[in-house]
C-alpha cells in the first residue's frame, strides 16, 4: 500500500478476508505495506463509486458538520470536501457493509490532540462494542488522514499524552474517501470469500484485490 507521512506508525486494523488473510481475533493489525494499493482513480471525491448502489442522496449530519466546520476553522483547519459529502449523506453510509457490527458515527465535537500543536480529531466511525474506533486526523501544514485506536478520544479513561497516542494509535489512509473505498472494498469481499459467493462475478478492483494475497500465499 502506498505510504504516506505521519506522525504515527502506519497500519491497518481489519479483519479476516477468509484464509487468504487469515485473522485471530475480530480485528487484527496487519502491516501496512501489506495491504494491496486501490485505483486511485477511482478517488474524485464524489463517491461515484458508491452512489449506484446508494441511490439517491440522503442529507444527515448537517448541523452537527456545521458546528465541527465552524470549530476547526476558528483553529486553522478543514474539513475535507470528501468528509463532508460521505458524513452528510446517510445513503453513502448505509450503502457501506459492515460485517463486524460498526457504525458511522460522527463526534459532537473536534478533539484536540497532544501529538502535534494544533492538530484535531474527529471520530467518524467506531466498532459496535467500541473496540476501535476511526477518526479524521487534522493538523497545521498537514493532508488530513484517518487514524485508528482502541481508544475514544472524546471520552477518554485516562489522560490523552503525546506518549499515549503514539502506542495506540497508527494512520490507516493518507485520505479520507481513499479509507472508505477499501473498508467498503473489504467488506463486500469478506461475505464472498466467507460465504463461498460465486467469484465469477467479481469485479476487476476486487479480483485484484484477493489475487494480490493469493500471490503471497503461494
Amino acid at each position: 500500500m502506498r505510504a504516506f507521512t505521519s506522525p504515527f506508525d502506519l497500519g491497518w486494523w481489519s479483519f479476516d478476508l477468509g484464509d487468504l488473510r487469515p485473522c485471530d481475533g475480530t480485528y487484527e493489525l496487519y502491516d501496512f505495506a501489506g495491504v494491496p494499493d486501490l485505483a486511485d482513480s477511482a478517488l474524485a471525491g464524489d463517491y461515484e463509486w458508491l452512489r449506484e448502489s446508494a441511490g439517491e442522496a440522503s442529507p444527515c449530519n448537517g448541523d452537527l458538520l456545521e458546528d465541527i466546520r465552524v470549530a476547526l476553522e476558528a483553529a486553522g483547519l478543514t474539513l475535507p470536501p470528501a468528509f463532508e459529502v460521505f458524513m452528510g449523506d446517510a445513503a453513502l453510509q448505509d450503502a457501506v457493509p459492515s460485517c463486524t457490527g460498526c457504525e458511522w458515527d460522527l463526534g459532537d465535537v473536534a478533539v484536540p490532540c497532544p501529538i502535534e500543536p494544533g492538530a484535531f480529531t474527529v471520530r467518524f466511525l467506531r466498532d459496535q462494542q467500541d473496540c476501535l474506533f476511526w477518526y479524521l486526523y487534522l493538523a497545521p501544514g498537514q493532508a488530513p488522514q484517518v487514524v485508528c485506536s482502541p481508544i475514544h478520544f472524546d471520552a477518554p479513561e485516562g489522560e490523552l499524552t503525546a506518549d499515549v497516542l503514539r502506542r495506540n494509535t497508527v494512520a490507516a489512509a493518507p485520505e479520507f474517501e481513499a479509507f472508505v473505498h477499501r473498508w467498503w472494498l473489504e467488506n463486500e469481499l469478506w461475505e464472498i470469500v466467507n460465504d463461498d459467493l460465486d467469484e465469477e462475478d467479481l469485479s476487476p478492483e476486487q479480483a485484484a484485490y484477493l489475487r494480490f494475497y493469493r500471490e503471497r500465499t503461494h
